[in-house]
């Protein structure tokens, strides 16, 4: 059960509505139901928000929704799991990767991109540091401007799934088979 009461239109504030802008109904959905509470960090999370999902990185979005994923499942962020597991389908993740990292295995990649997104994201999430070994696969493979995108991508998602998870934002029920959540704990 989520722990705050969702912000509907009708229940905005001036403040809210402002940040909210022409789309009140995304803003009172996922983490923005949280932030909505702050409409001053709304808005300064939107920001990066848009830089991150909007072309202002330079990693494919390939790589952006397996990093995000990564995230999800290192917080067991339900909502952020089923918010991306289609964008990550769609930009060309292989379904057996997913399941390998929605069950907490190590996936099997095809491209070394993917490998070591896959690599630094998850020694990060478990171990808060890089070793030097992946840090340098990492630098050779995807570049430095990449690399510093990357970490600062998922840094953004952990701290998104952080506030999924705290405040245990649900998943619309009308969007749950079933009622079955789509990572196991």
């Amino acid at each position: 059960m989520a722990r705050l009461k969702p912000i509907t239109p009708d229940d905005m504030d001036k403040a809210q509505m402002e940040v909210a802008g022409i789309r009140p109904e995304r803003m009172a959905t996922g983490p923005f139901t949280v932030w909505l509470r702050r409409p001053e960090l709304a808005a300064i999370i939107s920001q990066l928000m848009r830089y991150m999902r909007r072309g202002g990185l330079t990693l494919e979005p390939r790589l952006t929704e397996l990093a995000i994923l990564v995230a999800a499942r290192a917080w067991t962020a339900q909502f952020a799991w089923y918010a991306h597991e289609p964008q990550a389908v769609e930009h060309g993740i292989k379904q057996d990767v997913i399941e390998a990292i929605r069950h907490r295995r190590t996936p099997k990649f095809d491209k070394p991109d993917e490998a070591v997104v896959y690599a630094l994201t998850s020694e990060l999430a478990a171990n808060q540091k890089v070793s030097d070994g992946t840090y340098g696969e990492a630098l050779a493979i995807l570049g430095e401007g990449k690399l510093v995108d990357l970490v600062n991508l998922f840094g953004f998602y952990m701290m998104i799934a952080t506030n999924l998870v705290t405040f245990e934002v649900e998943i619309p029920p009308e969007h749950l088979p079933g009622g079955k959540l789509p990572l196991p704990e």
